[in-house]
C-alpha cells in the first residue's frame, strides 16, 4: 500500500499521462476541431435567436400555432445539429435511408 501512494511513483504516473496528453491531445488538429465546434455552436446560437423571433410572429397563429411553440423550443438543436452535419463548404441530402454529402472538391 506504501508504493501506490509513494511520491516517486505519482510522479511516475503524473509524467506518464501528462506526456500522452502532450502527445494525443494537446495538438494542432485537437485546436483545430474545438475551434470548428465553438464556430459552429456560435453560429447556432445566433441562427437560432433570428429563427426564434421569425417563429414568434405565428404563435398565435389559429392553424400553424402549436406546430410553432413546438419549432421555438427545438430551434437551438435543429440549427446546432444541422451546422453538424454539413461539411464545410459542401452539401448534403438525404433520401430514405441514405445520405450523401458532397464537399467542396466535388467528392461524395
Amino acid at each position: 500500500m506504501e508504493d501506490l501512494l509513494s511520491v516517486d511513483r505519482l510522479l511516475a504516473v503524473w509524467n506518464a499521462v501528462f506526456g500522452w496528453l502532450r502527445t494525443n491531445v494537446f495538438v494542432l488538429d485537437t485546436a483545430i476541431q474545438a475551434g470548428v465546434i465553438a464556430l459552429t455552436l456560435l453560429l447556432a446560437v445566433l441562427l437560432s435567436n433570428r429563427v426564434k423571433v421569425w417563429l414568434a410572429r405565428y404563435r398565435e397563429h389559429r392553424h400553424v400555432g402549436r406546430g410553432v411553440v413546438i419549432l421555438e423550443s427545438l430551434a437551438f438543436a435543429i440549427t446546432w445539429f444541422g451546422r453538424l452535419d454539413t461539411p464545410p463548404g459542401g452539401v448534403c441530402s438525404s433520401k430514405l435511408g441514405s445520405a450523401s454529402c458532397t464537399g467542396a472538391g466535388g467528392a461524395t
